[in-house]
């Protein structure tokens, strides 16, 4: 399922991409699935509290 473009100023956290998630397609947000910014090698993006501010501005983040 492709998810259309968030927007998130730089402030926001990893926390709100996953509230994001859960609010534009609910039946993807279920179950267990990380988040990873694109490139190689990926990164996971394990801390929720990680601004976008803070080296996530501009990049592609993938949910698996």
């Amino acid at each position: 399922m492709l998810l259309s473009s968030g927007q998130f100023n730089l402030t926001h956290t990893v926390r709100d991409v996953r509230a994001f998630i859960a609010s534009a397609a609910p039946s993807a947000a279920t179950g267990s699935y990380t988040l990873q910014l694109a490139g190689f090698p990926p990164e996971p993006l394990s801390d929720e509290t990680r601004a976008v501010g803070n080296g996530l501005a501009g990049a592609v983040i993938i949910q698996r």
